[in-house]
């Protein structure tokens, strides 16, 4: 698994699991856009949950959308001094996805969905293991 980032010297890290989608459209690649960051769909596995169902549930919190899994594309992780949940190894799940269609209203009201082109989203995505996945999703 590929891992980006060092552990700070002193620091003990948890693993955060997280599931992710690279849902690639029409030549575009679909992000969720925050108020001060770009994401791609998807986020934390919680206790008891497979990280399908993390994606699943992430899915619709944040977009109100369902989502097919089309291939796994591997994992990934990235070493992170959260300043909220603290010194953490982001572990992340991903898959090349096919949004389905709007099932509800999202339950994360400031995550927008946005479609940018690849060079695009790989440059401005918030963290560099997932903008690792989107290039090896390109390459699939």
């Amino acid at each position: 698994m590929r891992t980006f980032g060092r552990p700070t010297p002193g620091l003990s890290y948890r693993d955060r699991p997280g599931a992710y989608g690279i849902c690639l459209a029409a030549g575009r690649v679909a992000v969720c856009q925050t108020p001060t960051d770009l994401w791609l769909p998807g986020g934390g596995i919680d206790p008891g949950e497979s990280p399908e169902q993390a994606l699943e549930r992430e899915l619709r919190e944040e977009l109100g959308r369902t989502g097919v899994r089309l291939s796994w594309l591997g994992q990934a992780a990235q070493y992170v001094d959260h300043p909220e949940d603290g010194p953490i190894r982001c572990v992340g799940w991903f898959w090349r996805l096919s949004l389905g269609p709007v099932v509800c209203a999202p339950v994360e009201d400031d995550h927008t969905l946005r479609f940018f082109a690849p060079e695009v989203a790989v440059r401005r995505l918030t963290r560099p293991y997932q903008r690792f996945m989107v290039r090896r999703a390109l390459r699939a």
